[in-house]
C-alpha cells in the first residue's frame, strides 16, 4: 500500500502508523504531483514507524498489508490528533469479518452498528 501525505501547513507533522512499520519512499516541496513526482519515488526506502512530514511538502510511505485490522495513521502532536489529523486504515476487512467479536470494545461495536457495519460472527 502506498500513501501520499500532503502537508500544506507551515509546521511539520510527525506521522505514525499503528500495526506496521513502513518505508519512506519519497518526499518533496509543495503538494505531490503524480506526473512530476512518481518517477522520483524510491523502490526501497528507509524503514520507520513514525516520520516527519516537513512544512509545505509531501511524503510518500509504503507498507505491506499483512496485518488485518483497523490501524490508526495519525499526527503524533497530541492536539493535532484531537483536532482530527488522523485516519483509520481498515486492512483486510474480509478476514476481519471472521474474527470473534469478543475482543472488540463495546464502544467500537456501537460505532459499527451506527454505521451499519458488520463486525463479525
Amino acid at each position: 500500500m502506498q500513501i501520499i501525505i500532503n502537508n500544506p501547513n507551515k509546521g511539520g507533522h510527525p506521522f505514525h502508523l499503528h500495526g506496521h512499520t513502513f518505508w519512506v519512499v519519497g518526499g518533496g516541496p509543495g503538494n505531490f504531483d503524480e506526473i512530476r513526482d512518481t518517477p522520483s519515488l524510491f523502490r526501497n526506502g528507509v524503514r520507520r514507524d513514525t516520520t516527519r512530514v516537513n512544512p509545505q511538502s509531501w511524503m510518500a510511505i509504503r507498507y505491506s498489508t499483512n496485518n488485518p485490522g483497523p490501524w490508526l495513521l495519525h499526527c503524533h502532536i497530541n492536539w493535532h490528533l484531537h483536532s482530527g489529523l488522523a485516519a483509520v486504515l481498515i486492512e483486510a476487512p474480509e478476514i476481519m469479518r471472521s474474527f470473534s467479536s469478543a475482543w472488540i470494545p463495546d464502544e467500537a461495536k456501537r460505532i459499527c452498528e451506527a454505521g451499519n457495519i458488520a463486525i463479525g460472527i
